[in-house]
């Protein structure tokens, strides 16, 4: 049904004409039967990352965003997830004027039939962080940097800092998805075949947010908590 049905109306743009009742399906079926997907998968010798990357880069989900009477959609590698599956880390409401409602992951996918809403929430983040889709703002690839995105450079810039240590403590805890993109090889130059470590964007911002020190006055984080950052690579 994914793979013979659902994916290539989603590949070939089909979805498009498909009721908005039968694309909550979409998504409710896959959620369902992930795992017997990833195991048929496993038989055509197709590796569980690309296979989650396959529904990562073609499946189109439901957004927050309503344009001309149209539910807008989006690609489950763009999204966030919203404030209705209850994240830690309340990205949508940190980055209010700043993300539009098409970043987020709208809330009709949550079942309205007298379940456990918050069981509900951990289901549904937990099927979300295997497409990719988390609270936890996003760092892009440029060549062989990483820079931050928008959503991050507003976060880590913002003026209230609560919001700034939030989003370190974000980092922090999901670190896991950060520690490879700290630092990338590039060429000596005027030697060749030789080359250096060079830090990323990412990283620089990173050590340069402004936080509160002991004594109560901003600094940048490299001047108040390096050792803390030096284990955390």
């Amino acid at each position: 049904m994914i793979v013979g049905h659902i994916l290539p109306k989603h590949v070939s743009g089909d979805w498009k004409s498909v009721s908005d009742k039968s694309l909550l399906g979409h998504l409710r079926y896959i959620k369902e039967k992930c795992e017997a997907y990833l195991i048929g998968a496993a038989r055509h010798v197709q590796s569980e990352a690309d296979a989650l990357n396959l529904l990562r880069e073609k499946l189109y989900i439901g957004t927050k965003e309503h344009r001309d009477g149209s539910w807008v959609f989006n690609l489950a590698k763009n999204l966030y997830i919203g404030s209705a599956y209850r994240p830690e880390f309340p990205i949508e409401k940190l980055l209010e004027g700043v993300l539009g409602e098409a970043s987020f992951v709208s809330e009709e996918y949550i079942s309205k039939k007298g379940k456990d809403e918050a069981e509900v929430a951990v289901s549904w983040r937990s099927f979300f962080a295997r497409l990719g889709i988390r609270d936890t703002p996003k760092v892009i690839g440029v060549q062989l940097d990483w820079h931050c995105t928008s959503e991050m450079s507003t976060l880590l810039g913002s003026s209230d800092a609560n919001v700034r240590l939030e989003t370190l403590r974000c980092i922090s805890r999901n670190w896991h998805l950060y520690a490879d993109k700290i630092e990338y090889l590039a060429s000596r130059p005027g030697y060749r075949g030789q080359f250096v470590r060079v830090e990323t964007n990412f990283i620089r911002a990173l050590r340069a947010t402004v936080v509160s020190s002991s004594r109560k006055t901003p600094v940048a984080l490299n001047q108040a908590y390096y050792p803390w950052l030096k284990s955390r690579q």
